[in-house]
């Protein structure tokens, strides 16, 4: 399959140590592709980096993530705009049966592949592996995608990014607009593979992260909600990490995991504690 109608736009913000290895794959694998890195003006050498390898490297100024997502799709200049971070590695098959899905539905905005996790060095990464596999990893019709996937950019074009969303939300927020458009956002049952060095903070930073994008999510659409939709998400980390992870971990003999789900829902609680301060 041809995918010289696909941008590949990688984020990033001092990440030195696995933008250069993410870039080679790109290239090595759909070298087609137009491939844009959108900085978050780093202090360390990504940028220098990023010129070997890419069509185009711009700023996002540091306005957050959301803005540079959205920078990313205006800068494109084909009609198919995939997000891979700098952490995956995506095949080309892989690409080339996201294409085919996206393509196959004029309804359908967005695909994304399965993230699959390889070997774990300790608890933290072992635990990581076991949430995406046992929670985060449902196939077919979803609410919310997120990196790596591949949006239609004339769609995204129009339903944007919410520029002041700057947490780990930036999905979240756009999904749902595309979904109240009548677009429709699915999960495909092939893989994108994504490198882990992950400690007990690091894990522990990961889902703060998503916790302050709760909170601008939240503020931002509260006043718009009725009470069920607000309990709804306020409860959303309590729901899918302690309640429905632990049954799922018991269900799956995997009671090891319970403490790391523990971890996760207070990091993402305490991420929107902190940005509502």
């Amino acid at each position: 399959m041809d995918l010289k109608n696909v941008t590949i736009v990688v984020c990033t913000k001092n990440s030195q140590q696995l933008l250069g290895e993410c870039l080679s794959y790109i290239k090595k694998e759909t070298p087609e592709c137009e491939l844009i890195v959108v900085d978050a003006d780093s202090t360390d050498k990504a940028i220098e980096i990023s010129k070997k390898h890419v069509d185009k490297v711009v700023s996002d100024q540091k306005r957050g993530l959301s803005y540079a997502r959205q920078l990313g799709i205006d800068t494109a200049k084909n009609s198919l705009v995939a997000f891979v971070g700098v952490d995956n590695n995506v095949p080309r098959q892989t690409f080339v049966e996201l294409i085919k899905e996206i393509e196959s539905d004029e309804k359908l905005a967005g695909v994304q592949p399965i993230t699959v996790l390889g070997e774990t060095k300790n608890y933290w990464e072992w635990a990581t592996k076991n949430i995406f596999e046992l929670i985060l990893s449902n196939t077919g019709y979803v609410d919310v995608i997120g990196t790596p996937c591949i949006f239609k950019k004339p769609i995204v074009s129009v339903i944007r990014y919410e520029e002041d969303i700057k947490g780990g939300a930036d999905d979240t927020a756009l999904c749902l607009k595309l979904i109240k458009a009548g677009y429709k956002l699915k999960r495909i049952n092939v893989g994108a593979f994504e490198k882990q060095d992950l400690n007990f903070k690091s894990f522990f930073d990961r889902w703060k992260f998503y916790g302050k994008g709760d909170n601008d999510f939240y503020k931002k659409y509260q006043n718009s909600w009725s009470l069920k939709r607000k309990i709804r998400s306020l409860t959303h980390p309590l729901v899918k990490y302690t309640l429905k992870g632990l049954l799922t971990a018991v269900k799956k003999n995997k009671i090891a995991l319970i403490p790391a789900l523990l971890v996760a829902t207070f990091a993402r609680y305490y991420g929107w504690i902190r940005a509502a301060e």
